[in-house]
């Protein structure tokens, strides 16, 4: 579709791969429905409103323009490969992020049994963002870049598995970004890479180091 594709009903796509080129709105009644094996491909800028549904076994991919994502992502395949990621939302059934960003304002959750996977050895930016972790981040590779006074908060389990060199910065500037390890929080460390902190970083958790390098550049409290 290049042309602007607004749904407030139900779009079935039982094959092959629909692409909203054109933008538009999924409204809060609205259902897109991928069955196992097809592609619903976010091109342009589209809004998602809260209420609205991502259902099926398909894939659901951000690749271009600012994707608005609002509330409870449901979403068991969604995949983030371009474009800018914003809204507040909570990912109940994971997410992969492999490129784009996510500079826009407000708050990106990941649910209670959910795995939110960073992956690829592109920069991960995420300015003036806020990540709160309550299910499962496996870090893979790739810097953690953002800046504006924001916060990371890791409440479950976050799996530092870098083979490389990975870091989390301030790179954007302001307020300098905190990284917590909250209490009731693990931080496994099993990469052999080098892992550098440069921001500060606040453990109230379990901080398992397993393998390879932990630089804390920036401070903090343990």
């Amino acid at each position: 579709f290049d042309t602007t594709f607004n749904n407030q009903g139900l779009v079935n796509i039982d094959a092959g791969t629909l692409q909203f080129n054109g933008g538009g709105t999924l409204a809060a009644a609205g259902i897109l429905a991928a069955d196992a094996g097809t592609t619903v491909n976010f091109s342009n800028s589209y809004t998602i409103a809260d209420a609205s549904k991502l259902t099926g076994a398909g894939s659901y991919q951000i690749s271009g323009g600012t994707v608005s994502l609002s509330g409870s992502v449901a979403a068991s395949n969604l995949l983030i490969t371009g474009g800018i990621t914003a809204g507040t939302h909570t990912f109940t059934a994971g997410a992969t992020w492999n490129a784009g960003t996510m500079n826009s304002a407000g708050t990106t959750t990941n649910a209670a049994g959910s795995t939110f996977v960073i992956a690829t050895g592109a920069d991960h930016d995420f300015n003036q963002r806020s990540i709160v972790n309550n299910g499962v981040v496996n870090w893979q590779q790739g810097r953690l870049r953002s800046g504006t006074g924001v916060t990371v908060t890791n409440n479950n389990i976050w799996n530092d598995t870098n083979s490389g060199t990975a870091a989390l910065n301030n790179d954007y500037g302001g307020a300098t970004l905190v990284f917590t390890n909250a209490a009731g929080g693990t931080y496994n460390k099993t990469g052999a890479g080098t892992t550098r902190f440069l921001v500060p970083l606040t453990n109230n958790g379990n901080f398992n180091l397993g393998a390879g390098t932990t630089q804390i550049h920036a401070g903090g409290t343990f």
